[in-house]
């Protein structure tokens, strides 16, 4: 029995409702998939910090070496081993304010979703002494060793809301390290950035979470003391209405014989009576 027009019309609504809600369930799926391999903190080529370090420490040009080198040396993981490198190098007295600048720009572009951070040409070239680098991965290499008995991957968490979150937390505590004037007060931000960017590095979401936190009370702790010592100066200075009501008196009683003092005097005596 051959079809009509409306029988083909049908049929024809039937197939283009059937690869619809396919496509939609391809969709959907891989929606899923790309969730779930976001989560996936642990990385396949995944190299430990202190094997990272390692490698860098081995590779390392002769003389000098850049920003530049270093970056295309630690692929994936140049945030997290880039602002550990600058955390322990900010704990550095005579080199802690050089760190702390350099530790914005990666903080900025991890905020703003970055997947790699990026120097201008004139910094990422910019020729630095490989005694120095060597000196500090030499020192770092056995601590990095010993902490990665606890520091390990576990607790998967989103690659980009992560990457922000961490961002935003090294800005701060790199602000808070730039502008304490107190001897010593670059250890404590140093310290945390430092473990942050390694947790990270490490892909542990437990320990991340953990420097998080106490970069968090860290940051509250300045806050207040910085509300009680401004608290301090306003007390100090006088700001308060029984002062200004002394010195309002005073002009008023001076304007008994300046009538223009008395007359601009008047209305604030009655304000803070």
């Amino acid at each position: 029995m051959a079809e009509g027009p409306d029988d083909e019309k049908g049929s024809s609504e039937v197939v283009s409702a059937q690869l619809s809600r396919a496509s939609t369930g391809l969709g959907i799926c891989g929606l899923w998939e790309a969730d779930v391999s976001e989560t996936q903190q642990t990385r396949s080529d995944f190299i430990a910090a202190s094997t990272l370090f390692q490698q860098l420490h081995d590779g390392a040009p002769s003389g000098h070496f850049t920003l530049e080198w270093l970056m295309t040396s630690l692929r994936d993981q140049s945030y997290g081993a880039i602002i550990l490198l600058l955390g322990i190098a900010a704990a550095a007295p005579g080199i802690s304010l050089f760190a702390g600048f350099l530790l914005l720009a990666p903080a900025f572009q991890m905020i703003a979703g970055w997947p790699s951070p990026i120097f201008p040409q004139w910094v990422a070239r910019q020729l630095l002494p490989t005694d120095k680098l060597s000196t500090v991965l030499k020192r770092a290499i056995p601590i990095l060793k010993v902490l990665e008995t606890a520091v390990r991957p576990r607790w998967p968490m989103p690659l980009g809301a992560t990457r922000r979150i961490v961002g935003l937390m090294i800005l701060l505590l790199t602000v808070r390290l730039l502008t304490n004037p107190l001897p010593a007060s670059n250890l404590l931000p140093a310290a945390l950035i430092s473990f942050i960017s390694l947790a990270y590095l490490e892909a542990d979401g437990l320990m991340l979470s953990i420097g998080l936190f106490a970069g968090l009370i860290a940051l509250a702790v300045d806050a207040k003391i910085l509300f009680d010592v401004a608290h301090e100066i306003v007390d100090r200075v006088g700001f308060q209405p029984a002062g200004l009501q002394t010195i309002v008196s005073r002009s008023s009683e001076a304007g008994k014989q300046y009538p223009d003092v008395a007359a601009l005097c008047g209305p604030l005596h009655c304000l803070l009576a």
